[in-house]
């Protein structure tokens, strides 16, 4: 599995994993300690890595940010061939694990409150109204030398929105055009609108959980959730053929 942030970081020396990444505010490194759980807990490969526009990435957060994912996922690949990847993301890294899904770049994902614009029209997110400065670090994680403009936030959220993209109108019973994906949150999110979770839900081959009386990627049960989608991960089809073929 793998943590979206800069060069890629083994944590563990197992055979196949999860690719980690950081959200806006968090780099890779304050993540170490999941990422070594995650590792010991599954026996996968941990990579983590910090997501566009933070920590050790190069350049700022844009809508095509996926591309340097991708990349990585293809580094992997290329050291590990044959062997399964999945791609976790907390916060807005949930927003890059469910693009990696949507495209078919990785083996499965775990978006944990990730913004992804399937709770658009009817929940929009006003950027300037949110909470604990978050504002302002998004603008440093674009680049941008002031706070955004109220004119221009539309625009912004526009090109980061999976829906306006196009990304989100697969068929739910076409379980062949889409990687498993779990996509989690609070119930109470303060951040994101909970239709950007929920929504999910009609993509195919897509598990939603939303955990009552949690806030933001379910911070007060940020142990038992992230076991919970370790469980989720081993049972899909591509990890689990892997550890048949180990374990044999």
């Amino acid at each position: 599995m793998t943590v979206d942030q800069s060069g890629p970081q083994t944590v563990a020396d197992f055979p196949f994993g999860p690719a980690h990444e950081t959200r806006v505010d968090t780099w890779k490194v304050e993540l170490h300690r999941m990422a070594v759980a995650t590792a010991l807990a599954t026996g996968l490969l941990v990579v983590s890595v910090d997501m566009p526009g933070t920590g050790e990435a190069p350049g700022p957060l844009t809508a095509d940010g996926d591309r340097l994912l991708s990349a990585l996922v293809g580094e992997i690949r290329r050291r590990r061939p044959g062997e399964p990847v999945a791609y976790l993301g907390l916060s807005f890294g949930g927003h890059w694990a469910v693009k990696l899904a949507l495209r078919g770049v990785v083996d499965a994902a775990v978006d944990i409150g990730g913004p992804t614009g399937a709770g658009e029209p009817e929940e929009p997110i006003d950027v300037l109204a949110l909470p604990y400065g978050m504002p302002g670090i998004l603008g440093n994680a674009l680049g941008l030398a002031a706070l955004p403009k109220a004119a221009g936030t539309d625009g912004m959220l526009a090109a980061f929105s999976l829906r306006r993209q196009g990304l989100l109108g697969l068929p739910a019973d076409d379980v062949d055009t889409c990687v498993p994906l779990l996509a989690a949150n609070g119930a109470h999110d303060q951040f994101i609108p909970r239709g950007d979770t929920t929504r999910l839900a009609a993509l195919p081959n897509t598990t939603v959980w939303i955990v009552p009386g949690a806030t933001h990627c379910a911070a007060e049960h940020i142990r038992p959730l992230p076991a919970g989608t370790w469980a989720w991960l081993l049972t899909r089809p591509p990890f689990r053929r892997h550890l048949a073929v180990r374990t044999a």
